[in-house]
């Protein structure tokens, strides 16, 4: 990997001249993308057994924001295949945003604990609130509860990443210090999942007319390519943080409602034999209790 130094003398040599062919410099800048990214992510889907778990512990609210989010990912793949980058950031954008409202729906207790959830603007429901929020409120109540914690992330993405946010942020914004630059490498260092969501949004935001009108500056585009490519690694890797993030806090949550569960069962068959049941006749009656339950939770 270069070092530091020799990053920022090469960012330097390269802005120094008026005679920078700025779009051959925007290609190499490309060509660097596609090279450190190869092979680093993983973009799998998370396998039909998977797929299919998560299905069946939604309620139909859930479901279809998840369909929406599994939608978002396919278009966003399409549009990386045929070099729509752009659009398939946007895609991407749109697939981690769903990603992070499903979480919010499945999770209330804990996002109803945040700071920021106690200083948003009150709805009606519940579902109300989270339907309301745009991406920033959802990058908030996933900072609060750590939901990209540092360990989930691939080392070698925050490696590559690095690499490339100082390879192409001298060119994209060329009035950026080095000094500034290197703020911005600190916090894919500290939070990179947090970077990663930030990176997306600010791509996402950056074909809003208003930011041009507002900045007063000649919309540029020439740097767009490079920095959507990294943007739809980014919404894969992010998703993938994501998905590992349900996987692991339903299963727990499934091993507690097992633990309970068997303990109610064992209570009750308690109670069963001290009123004059023998042991096969109590498991008579709850496997009785049980099937009336569950049929009943299913024609509701």
């Amino acid at each position: 990997m270069r070092s530091k130094k020799r990053l920022k003398e090469q960012a330097k040599r390269k802005l120094r001249g008026p005679e920078i062919d700025k779009i051959q410099v925007m290609e190499a800048g490309v060509a660097t993308v596609q090279r450190l990214f190869s092979n680093v992510f993983e973009r799998s889907a998370g396998g039909r057994d998977l797929t299919q778990t998560l299905r069946a512990i939604m309620n139909p609210k859930q479901l279809a924001i998840y369909e929406l989010a599994l939608r978002c990912e396919t278009e966003t793949l399409q549009c990386e295949k045929v070099g729509a980058y752009l659009a398939g950031c946007l895609m991407g954008a749109a697939m981690i945003e769903s990603f992070l409202s499903l979480l919010c729906l499945f999770y209330e207790a804990e996002v109803v604990t945040t700071s920021h959830y106690q200083t948003a603007t009150q709805r009606e429901t519940y579902e109300a609130m989270v339907g309301n929020w745009k991406f920033e409120h959802l990058i908030r109540i996933a900072k609060e509860l750590s939901w990209i914690p540092h360990d989930v992330v691939s080392l070698k993405v925050i490696v590559a990443l690095i690499e490339v946010y100082r390879e192409l942020m001298p060119i994209s914004d060329p009035d950026l210090s080095p000094e500034a630059i290197e703020i911005g490498v600190a916090e894919f260092e500290d939070d990179p999942g947090i970077a990663m969501l930030r990176l997306i949004q600010s791509l996402r935001n950056s074909i809003h007319s208003g930011q041009w009108i507002r900045s007063g500056r000649i919309p540029d585009t020439t740097h767009f390519d490079g920095w959507c490519q990294i943007a739809i690694r980014l919404s894969g890797e992010v998703r993938n943080c994501l998905i590992h993030l349900m996987r692991t806090k339903n299963l727990s949550l499934l091993d507690e409602a097992m633990k309970t569960y068997n303990e109610r069962i064992e209570s009750l068959r308690s109670v069963l034999v001290q009123a004059g049941k023998d042991p096969q006749q109590a498991d008579q009656i709850i496997e009785q209790l049980t099937t009336d339950v569950m049929n009943k939770r299913f024609e509701n």
